[in-house]
């Protein structure tokens, strides 16, 4: 697939290029220096064709938590794998002995490079224009992002610049978003599977910021992971950035297919472990828990036991399939996605009508509603409107007669007799109403 990446000093508006030729707000947009630190990606569909499209950290910058090496090694992959750079400049800063280092650095790499002047939106932003054409790529386009200008030409120049057949259209991938709190090992994990440096990975709890897609392909399949920020407790938040890429974290359950929640197999499960594990039930999500740093467990615990742990702190999640794995060692990384996989197939299954009124019809005669009001619950009959999640509809003739309990009975035993059994089903009561039949 074609290639662009953006490129440039901190804070000339490279996160927001990034957020519109994407389509989505994907990056982190925030004036504090060395906001981006991984490599983050997103496929850009411009209808005849699509590309990948990069945004990497500021060249140069001087990152508060020490990451100055990891952000600039991040920065030279993307570039070396670039078939298109988009140089973005200050046109208000006007140019400055930053521009002309990276200018530099970049002719090294022998790609294509539009020269984009960001924010040229007065008089003397215009002025300012003139001095680019001194590093030698020709004259810079001319944009102003706030008022979205510009956008639109840029767009069309990327898709008539690229080469036949770089731009053809694949398949969709499976994308899994990896979820946790701080410091569980999920950047190690998506390095182990990638095969590279893909994302940061630092002893620094909270180095992952944004929501970062990552491809990979294992034979014929190809996978997105998302590699979101590690969540902490309300509250704790240090900064406004902190809070956005927990909001982006659980935009990611949203927008990804399969949840892989990820332990640390050294520590206990605490508060932000279960209020992630709650987000996933809400969302619906099939979900693979894959406990990490398994090879330093070994001796203290075992599979079993740590399984019937998780039973009585998540009893929610008693269908989901545990993979026990170590980002360090490589044990069992593969086996995440490839259950991920599974999981995905399972829930996108229907089933006839007559299949699951006969299912419906049996888990009921095992076990009776009985008449906890004095009135008898009845389901006349039930019916599959969707998938992913399977979506069930009982139509009933009162939902309150059905206890809670009763209600949970009927979601475990439908998932044993259907083929679902380790991705959520979402039952609807649909009350019939007078005169229908």
């Amino acid at each position: 697939m074609f290639k662009v990446v953006i490129a440039g000093r901190p804070n000339v508006g490279k996160s927001s290029l990034f957020n519109a030729l994407a389509g989505v707000r994907t990056a982190i947009v925030d004036p504090t220096s060395g906001v981006t630190r991984d490599r983050i990606s997103t496929v850009v569909d411009f209808g005849e064709g699509e590309y990948e499209l990069t945004d990497t950290g500021g060249i140069g910058v001087v990152d508060v938590r020490e990451l100055k090496d990891e952000v600039e090694r991040q920065i030279l992959m993307a570039l070396e794998q670039a078939d298109l750079i988009l140089f973005m400049v200050d046109a208000l800063d006007g140019l400055v002995a930053a521009d002309r280092e990276i200018a530099k650095q970049l002719r090294k790499y022998g790609r294509p490079i539009y020269l984009l002047a960001n924010k040229v939106d007065n008089d003397k932003a215009r002025t300012n224009l003139l001095d680019f054409n001194k590093l030698g790529f020709g004259e810079a386009h001319s944009m102003t992002l706030k008022q979205r200008r510009g956008i639109r030409s840029l767009r069309d120049r990327i898709a008539r610049d690229i080469p036949n057949g770089k731009s053809k259209k694949i398949e969709p991938a499976v994308k899994v978003a990896f979820m946790g709190r701080r410091n569980v090992g999920k950047s190690s994990l998506i390095n182990a599977l990638a095969n590279e440096e893909r994302v940061i990975v630092s002893e620094h709890a909270g180095t992952t910021r944004d929501a970062v897609d990552v491809e990979f392909t294992r034979g014929e399949e190809k996978f997105i992971a998302i590699d979101t920020a590690g969540l902490r407790k309300k509250g704790k938040y240090d900064t406004q950035i902190d809070f956005y890429s927990t909001v982006r974290s659980n935009n990611s359950i949203n927008n990804c297919d399969v949840v892989i929640l990820v332990l640390d197999a050294t520590e206990g499960m605490g508060r932000v472990d279960k209020r992630i594990a709650d987000a996933i039930l809400e969302s619906y999500k099939p979900c693979v828990i894959v406990v990490n740093k398994w090879d330093l467990a070994e001796g203290r615990t075992t599979p079993e036991i740590y399984e019937e742990y998780l039973t009585k702190i998540l009893p929610g999640f008693s269908y989901v399939p545990l993979v026990f794995a170590s980002a360090e060692t490589g044990f069992c990384v593969w086996q995440t996605v490839r259950v991920a996989r599974d999981l995905l197939e399972q829930t996108r299954q229907r089933i006839s009508t007559s299949y699951l009124n006969n299912k419906v019809m049996k888990v009921i005669k095992e076990r009776s509603p009985g008449a906890p009001f004095g009135k008898v619950p009845k389901i006349y009959y039930a019916t599959q409107t969707d998938s992913t999640p399977p979506t069930i509809v009982l139509s009933v003739n009162n939902e309150k007669l059905f206890a809670d309990n009763y209600k949970r009975y009927l979601i475990n035993a439908l998932r044993e007799e259907l083929p679902y059994k380790e991705v959520p089903i979402k039952l609807i009561f649909k009350e019939r109403g007078r005169g229908e039949k």
